[in-house]
């Protein structure tokens, strides 16, 4: 009994091994997690986007539709009869021996028929809605890889915004772990100057309470961390559970973009803007095909059969009869109650409704370019500007320090130069992140944002 559940047992064991190695693998995918690999891992789960690339696959799916109505189909067909209860004719004819007229009863048919064939038809003209439709259709895959390039520049700003995010979050920690030492250090100094009888008991007691005073911002900062990875996950649509840590330092904006920054790269990259122009041109063609309704149509047709009549289920060459026909057909629709009039009505008014909302697109893309531009711009010199405040700072700070040990200066000036420098870096990479999703923002305004980031 224990040699048969040794192999049972360690086929358990090397399953449970597969899966816990599977997880693992698959956890690590989120360890030291770069920006490019971010925007990767958002494009292959993100729903919106699998939405996008079903609804192009649909477009080609229905240009074959369209196409299909300009060519001929041919079908097969077979049916059989069966006679419950024949049809009688009544004849009325003189009587052979009497001479009298006498009612007769016929039988009609045979009991079974049978009809073996094929049909061929052609739509020859029906309003040119079949020319119609293809260019219809062929404009709404042009607007679903216009909606997909939409949604890619949607997740790829969002996932920078969110990933730097988390990067803001840790240097804010960082911060404050750097703010917590410094207080710190200066409550060991202000110890030992008290302890020398060179400093008072409430510059010591200051200094203790400016170290405890850092430690709860230092906490709320951890959480923010926290917070800012579950964020991240929620938009990379991976498990709120995942392991994950990052990779990646803030860097500042590349002013490069504003060579590119006018309307007019706008006009010619923005694929919401020509998802919208497509749209107005596909309901243009609704009103052709509505008005399609209202004119004559002709189509032509052949059909070919035999016809079998039979009353025993025997084989009979002689049973079995051709048929074979030709047409071609005239249809003109005089009233259908007013269906068709409404329709053509109904088209008009969504053409006239896509134009309106293609000339709120352009105004929008108009006020987002110009908003764009200046959020990058005050981002760029507000970078500047606290790159210069951080320089004084410390500067100040150092200075507020030696002054302190050498008696010319009180603790609480120092404690502002702590103060002064924690808020100068903390607006230093609040600034950098400004900058950062202003330039992914006015990339995606001006529509040369794509999945390979080019930032």
């Amino acid at each position: 009994m224990i040699s048969k559940r040794k192999p049972l047992l360690f086929a358990f064991v090397l399953v449970l091994f597969v899966f816990a190695l599977i997880g693992q693998v698959q956890a690590q995918n989120y360890l030291n997690l770069t920006l490019d690999r971010a925007v990767s891992v958002a494009m292959e789960n993100n729903r919106d986007l699998s939405k996008a690339k079903e609804d192009i696959v649909k477009s080609s799916l229905q240009i074959t539709e369209a196409a299909s109505a300009a060519y001929p189909t041919l079908s097969a067909f077979w049916d059989f009869e069966k006679v419950l209860k024949p049809m009688v004719f009544i004849i009325e004819f003189p009587d052979p021996t009497t001479g009298l007229i006498k009612k007769n009863r016929l039988t009609a048919g045979t009991d079974h028929s049978m009809g073996l064939g094929a049909s061929l038809n052609q739509n020859l003209y029906i309003g040119g809605k079949v020319g119609t439709a293809l260019k219809a259709a062929k404009i709404y895959r042009n607007i679903s890889e216009k909606t997909y390039q939409t949604v890619e520049q949607n997740i790829i700003a969002g996932v920078v915004q969110a990933f730097n995010g988390a990067l803001l979050t840790k240097e804010i920690f960082r911060i404050n772990q750097e703010s917590l030492a410094q207080a710190e250090r200066n409550l060991k100094n202000v110890q030992t100057m008290f302890d020398a009888g060179s400093a008072t008991e409430f510059d010591l007691l200051r200094a203790r309470v400016q170290a405890a005073n850092i430690k709860p911002g230092l906490l709320s900062a951890e959480n923010q961390v926290v917070s800012a990875k579950l964020t991240l996950k929620e938009t990379l649509g991976v498990p709120p559970d995942a392991p994950l840590t990052l990779t990646g330092t803030f860097a500042e904006p590349d002013t490069s973009i504003f060579k590119l920054a006018s309307l007019e790269t706008a006009l010619e990259n923005r694929p919401d803007l020509m998802a919208s122009e497509y749209s107005v041109d596909l309901y243009e063609k609704n009103i052709k095909i509505a008005r399609g309704d209202l004119l004559p149509t002709i189509t032509a047709g052949s059909m070919f059969q035999y016809m079998g009549n039979f009353d025993n289920f025997k084989y009979n060459a002689n049973d079995w009869i051709p048929y074979w026909t030709a047409r071609v057909n005239l249809s003109i629709p005089i009233f259908s109650g007013f269906k068709n009039t409404s329709r053509y009505k109904q088209a008009k008014i969504d053409f006239h409704k896509a134009k309106t909302d293609y000339n709120k697109t352009y105004d929008s893309v108009y006020i987002e370019v110009q908003e764009g531009i200046m959020n990058l711009r005050n981002a760029v010199k507000t970078i500047e500007s606290q790159r210069m405040n951080i320089e004084q700072a410390e500067r100040a700070l150092k200075m507020a320090e030696s002054l302190y040990t050498n008696g010319k200066a009180t603790q609480l000036e120092v404690l502002d130069a702590q103060l002064a420098l924690e808020h100068s870096k903390t607006n230093m990479v609040n600034a950098l992140y400004t900058g950062i999703v202003a330039e992914i923002n006015l990339k995606k305004y001006l529509g040369i944002l794509d999945a390979d980031l080019k930032i």
